[in-house]
C-alpha cells in the first residue's frame, strides 16, 4: 500500500518551506547549505538527495531532481527564487520568507509594503528568518 500524496493549495509555500527547514537543520548540512544566509543564498550539495527527501515529504517516491528543479524554475518567474549564475545548484530566496499573511499584518501595523515606497523585507527579518515589528509607543 502506497502513501497517498499530500496536496497543498500553495505548493510554493511547501517547497520553499521544506528547503528552509533543511537549511536550518544541521543534520542536513551534507546535502544543502547556506552559502550566504544574510543574502539568503544557498546551495544544494547533493540535489538528488534533496529531491528524494522532498519526494518522501510529499508522498511521491518517483520524485527526482529533474522534477523538483522544474518546480524550482517556476519560482524564477514570480521572483521568489533566483538561480545563482555560475554556481551548480546555487539559489537565492527573494521572498524574504514573508508570507501574504505577514504582509497583511505589516500593513495592519501601519507599515506600507508597497514597492513604490521601497519596502525592504530584510529590514524586518529577525532571528530564525522571522519578521518582527516593534512598537514605538
Amino acid at each position: 500500500m502506497s502513501t497517498p500524496k499530500r496536496t497543498s493549495p500553495n505548493g510554493k509555500q511547501r517547497l520553499l518551506s521544506f528547503l528552509r527547514g533543511l537549511l536550518d537543520d544541521p543534520t542536513h548540512s551534507n546535502i544543502i547549505i547556506w552559502t550566504n544566509q544574510t543574502e539568503q543564498e544557498f546551495q544544494l550539495l547533493k540535489p538528488h538527495k534533496v529531491a528524494e527527501l522532498w519526494g518522501s515529504a510529499t508522498g511521491n517516491p518517483q520524485m527526482n531532481y529533474d522534477k523538483m528543479s522544474r518546480g524550482l524554475r517556476y519560482f524564477y518567474t514570480n521572483n521568489t527564487l533566483k538561480k545563482m549564475p555560475g554556481k551548480n545548484s546555487g539559489y537565492q530566496f527573494l521572498d524574504g520568507n514573508v508570507t501574504s499573511m505577514d504582509v497583511k499584518l505589516l500593513n495592519f501595523a501601519g507599515i506600507n509594503t508597497s514597492p513604490v515606497n521601497n519596502f525592504n523585507v530584510s529590514s524586518f527579518i529577525g532571528a530564525n528568518n522571522r519578521f518582527f515589528v516593534t512598537s514605538s509607543g
